[in-house]
C-alpha cells in the first residue's frame, strides 16, 4: 500500500494486559538463552566465554580515566571552575543546569543503570506460582557448583529464584568472578562513553558516580503505595533513611539520594480508599478531607450512603467514584505532606547530599506537588521521542527545576524476547543505537536536562522477572551470556562523546527525521494490515495474553490500556485503531473484524463498544453501519463485525474505533482485521 504521513493521532503502545492470564514464553537453555532460535554468536560452550573474557580484558587493559580532560568524578577540566564543596551539587550557568561534581568541575550525567548483576531484576523463579516446575526450563544451574546463582526470597508461593546470568559470570571469569566482573564493568562504561552509573546500585559501585535509591520501610496502601497519612510514617521513614544515608553519605561519588519507585499516587490509588477498612489512616484522612472540602451531609452523599455522617463514611466497604477534582486535590495534599515529611529527614541526616525523590512515570498530580521540595527531578521515560515529558516539562520550567531522564531504553523483539510497547520496542540492534542518539541528543540539548541514565546494564531474564506476569525484554547494553551489543555500542560511543558539548550549545544535535520509522511493526501486523504510520490512538495497545487459560487464538488484540487511556484518553470516547488506505482496493467489498467484550461490562452490546468509519480523499471519516454475529461467549463474549453495506462511493480510508468504558477502557479488543475486495453486488441495508 501507498503510505503517507497523515493522520498522525499516535502509536500502538503493547504491553501485558491485566486480566493475568499467562504468558507464553521461549523455552531456555542451560545459558538461559531461546532454545528455540539461534543466531550469529550465540554461545554454545563454556569455553567460547572464557576465550571471549581474555580477548576483551586484553582490549580494555588500558583503559582509565583522562585526568588531563576530567577530574576524578568525571567533570570537565576545560569547562570552568566552581566552588568544591566536596559533595555534588547542581548550578544554573548562562541559563542552562548544570551538575558540578566535588571538586567543582561541571558535570553531565551519563549513565547505565543496575550494573549490579545480582540485582532482583536480573533473576528468575524457578517454579510456577503454586510449585510447580517451569516447563520452559530444560536444565537449571548445578546448585552445588553454582550456589551464588540461586536466591531464596520470602515470597510464599515463589521462594526460590535463579540468575542464568550470574551463572553465566562464574562460567566466564572463573571462581573469583566477582571482582573481575566489576572491573569489566567500570572499564566498558569508561571505553562507551559512560561517566556514571546511575540507579538501582544497592550499595554496588565501580569509582564511578551514581545515585542511591532506596525502598521506605513504611506501611502501604494498595498498589503498595506509602500511607503517608499512618502516625508512624515519620518515625519508620527517618528509620530507613537512617539506614540509607549511613551507608553512602561520606562517599563523594554520591550525587544524591533517592527513594521509591514510580510509586507516586493515582486517581485509581485514591477510589479503593473509600472502600477501605475503618482503620485505615489514609482513609480516616481522605474522609475529613471531604467533609472539609464539602461539609458533612454532601460528602456522604459522595458516598451515596442514607446515614449522612463521617461514622457512616468510614464504615462504608464499598469503593465509590468520586469526583475527578476531589481525588486530585488530595493527591496534592499527600504528596505534599509525603514530600515535605521526607525532605526534612534527609536534610536532618545527610545535610551535604541532595535528594531527587522518586522517579516519575505518570502521578502527574503527585509529581507537581513534589517539585519545590526536590533538588532535581527524575522521570523514567520509554519512548523514542520523549514526547509524554511534553506537558510536564512546562511545569518544572516554571518552578526552574533541572532534570535527569532515570530510566529510558530501546528495545527489539525476538531471541525470546518481547517487546516493551510501540513507542521503543525498534526493528533491531542497529535500530537501538539509532534511536539512543536521536533520544539522547534532543535531551542533552534542553538546557533543563543534567543527566540520562540508560536502563540497563545487562537484559532481562528470558523466562521474565515473576510470574505469572514479568518483563523480559533486551534492556541491556549486555546480554545474558556476558556479551555487549556491539553494533548498538558503536552508536552510544558517538553520542557519548557529544552530549555534553551539545548541553553547553556548542554543537548542532543528532536528529532523525522520522524516528517512528525505527520502530517495529511486526508486533501488531497481523492485527491491522499495514496501518498509516501514527494513526492509531494513544490509548491503544496490544494484549499480549491469552483470552482464556486454554485459548490459543488470537493472541495478540487491539485495546484501551488503562494507564494510557488515564493519561491520553479521557477527553474522546473515540480511539482508532489505525488508518488503512485503499489503494489498490477501489471497490473494496468486506471490512470485518473480530471483536471481544469482557464480562462485566454494564451493557453488553457490541454496537456501543466498537464501530467503523470511512472517508474519502478529503479524510472526513462517517460511520458505516455495521453487523454482529455472535461466535463464543466466555470471559470475553466473541463476535465477528463486518461491515452491512458497502462502503460509500470514493472510500479511500477505513479505521476502526474502540469506543470507551470509562470505568473498565480494556473491556473492549479487536483483533483480526481484515479488508477484501468486492467479491459481487454490493450489500443493500436490511
Amino acid at each position: 500500500m501507498n503510505l503517507q504521513y497523515v493522520f498522525t493521532a499516535g502509536l500502538i503502545c503493547t504491553v501485558c494486559s491485566s486480566f493475568g492470564a499467562p504468558i507464553r514464553l521461549s523455552p531456555v537453555d542451560r545459558f538461559g538463552q531461546a532454545a528455540n532460535e539461534n543466531w550469529p554468536g550465540k554461545i554454545t560452550e563454556e569455553q567460547e566465554m572464557r576465550r571471549q573474557a581474555e580477548t576483551e580484558e586484553k582490549a580494555l587493559s588500558h583503559v582509565k580515566i583522562d585526568l588531563t580532560r576530567f577530574d576524578r568524578f568525571g567533570g570537565r577540566l576545560d569547562a570552568g571552575k566552581y566552588p568544591a564543596t566536596g559533595s555534588f551539587y547542581t548550578q544554573k550557568i548562562n541559563g542552562r543546569w548544570h551538575l558540578v561534581t566535588p571538586d567543582g568541575h561541571l558535570f553531565f550525567m551519563i549513565s547505565s543503570d543496575t550494573i549490579k548483576y545480582d540485582d532482583l531484576g536480573y533473576q528468575t523463579p524457578v517454579t510456577e506460582v503454586g510449585g510447580k516446575p517451569r516447563k520452559e526450563i530444560s536444565e537449571l544451574p548445578d546448585r552445588q557448583k553454582f550456589p551464588e546463582a540461586y536466591i531464596e526470597r520470602s515470597n510464599k508461593n515463589v521462594p526460590l529464584y535463579v540468575s542464568f546470568l550470574t551463572a553465566n559470570l562464574k562460567r566466564k571469569y572463573g571462581e573469583n568472578f566477582h571482582d573481575r566482573v566489576l572491573n569489566m564493568t567500570r572499564k566498558r562504561l569508561l571505553s562507551w562513553g559512560f561517566n556514571s552509573t546511575g540507579k538501582w546500585c544497592k550499595g554496588v559501585t565501580v569509582d564511578m558516580p551514581y545515585i542511591d535509591d532506596w525502598t521506605l520501610e513504611v506501611r502501604r496502601i494498595s498498589r503498595s503505595r506509602i500511607d503517608v497519612f499512618a502516625p508512624d510514617f515519620p518515625k519508620r521513614a527517618e528509620a530507613s533513611i537512617i539506614e540509607q544515608t549511613k551507608r553512602c553519605k561520606n562517599d563523594p561519588m554520591l550525587i544524591a539520594f533517592s527513594c521509591e519507585n514510580e510509586n507516586g499516587w493515582e486517581r485509581c490509588d485514591v477510589l479503593p480508599l473509600t472502600g477501605a477498612s475503618a482503620d485505615s489512616p489514609a482513609k480516616a484522612a481522605l474522609v475529613d478531607f471531604l467533609i472539609e472540602r464539602h461539609g458533612e451531609k454532601k460528602a456522604a452523599e459522595l458516598f451515596g450512603l442514607p446515614d449522612k455522617n463521617k461514622e457512616a463514611m468510614m464504615k462504608n466497604k464499598k469503593v465509590v467514584d468520586l469526583p475527578r477534582d476531589d481525588c486530585r486535590q488530595f493527591i496534592i495534599k499527600a504528596s505534599t505532606l509525603y514530600h515535605k515529611t521526607v525532605r526534612a529527614l534527609y536534610r536532618k541526616h545527610a545535610p551535604d547530599k541532595m535528594w531527587f525523590g522518586a522517579s516519575f512515570n505518570g502521578a502527574m498530580d503527585w509529581g507537581y506537588a513534589a517539585l519545590p521540595h526536590l533538588d532535581a527531578v527524575m522521570f523514567n521515560e520509554y519512548d523514542i521521542d520523549a514526547r509524554w515529558l511534553g506537558d510536564l516539562l512546562n511545569q518544572i520550567k516554571k518552578r526552574d527545576k533541572p532534570v535527569i531522564v532515570s530510566e529510558f531504553s530501546h528495545v527489539c523483539e525476538g531471541r525470546g524476547f518481547r517487546l516493551y510497547n510501540n513507542l521503543n520496542t525498534v526493528k533491531d540492534t542497529n535500530s537501538r543505537g539509532l534511536a539512543y542518539r536521536h533520544f539522547t541528543e534532543k535531551l542533552a540539548s534542553d538546557p533543563f536536562f543534567i543527566g540520562l541514565c540508560f536502563f540497563m546494564f545487562y537484559d532481562d531474564p528470558i523466562l521474565m522477572t515473576a510470574v505469572p506476569i514479568g518483563e523480559n525484554c533486551n534492556f541491556g547494553l549486555v546480554d545474558i551470556t556476558d556479551r555487549p551489543y556491539t553494533q548498538m555500542i558503536e552508536h552510544i560511543k558517538k553520542s557519548n562523546a557529544r552530549l555534553f558539548d551539545l548541553h553547553q550549545g556548542k554543537m548542532a544535535r543528532f536528529k532523525l527525521e522520522y524516528p517512528y520509522d525505527l520502530l517495529a511493526r511486526k508486533q501488531f501486523d497481523d492485527l491491522t494490515g499495514t496501518v498509516i504510520p501514527h494513526s492509531v490512538s494513544l490509548p491503544v495497545a496490544v494484549d499480549l495474553s491469552p483470552l482464556s487459560e486454554n485459548s490459543q487464538k488470537f493472541a495478540r488484540r487491539l485495546y484501551l490500556a488503562k494507564h494510557l487511556f488515564d493519561h491520553y484518553g479521557r477527553k474522546s470516547k473515540r480511539h482508532s485503531t489505525g488508518t488503512i488506505e485503499l489503494a489498490g482496493l477501489p471497490q473494496a467489498g468486506e471490512v470485518s473484524a473480530d471483536v471481544f467484550l469482557k464480562k462485566g461490562c454494564s451493557n453488553r452490546e457490541p454496537e456501543r463498544y466498537f464501530d467503523l468509519e470511512a472517508a474519502g480523499m478529503d479524510g472526513k471519516f462517517s460511520p458505516v453501519p455495521l453487523t454482529f454475529q455472535k461466535i463464543d461467549e466466555g470471559d470475553f463474549t466473541h463476535w465477528k463485525m463486518t461491515n452491512r453495506q458497502a462502503l460509500p462511493a470514493g472510500s479511500r480510508y477505513v479505521r476502526f474505533i474502540l469506543i470507551s468504558n470509562a470505568k473498565m477502557p480494556q473491556a473492549n479488543q479487536i483483533a483480526g482485521i481484515k479488508v477484501e475486495p468486492r467479491k459481487g453486488p454490493a450489500k443493500t441495508s436490511k
